[in-house]
């Protein structure tokens, strides 16, 4: 989710409009934080239920990509 949430941000200039979007998009997020592991966002997502999380359910990477995104949604 990170990378695509940088390239979108990147190819619509980083505009006030994609940046609204792109917050909107992770505010759906916030429940995962709070299943599971509280803080973390799981390895992976069912592919035909996208909403059910696989894997391991504490994924620093998972959490650092977002990470990046809301440093790059601040600036």
């Amino acid at each position: 989710m990170g990378a695509y949430y940088l390239a979108y941000l990147k190819v619509h200039g980083y505009s006030r409009a994609a940046k609204e979007k792109v917050k909107e998009q992770m505010e759906g997020l916030e429940s995962d934080l709070r299943e599971g592991c509280a803080g973390q966002l799981p390895e992976i997502y069912d592919g035909a239920f996208p909403t059910v999380s696989r894997g391991c359910f504490a994924q620093a990477w998972s959490v650092g990509e977002l990470l990046r995104v809301y440093e790059k949604l601040e600036k």
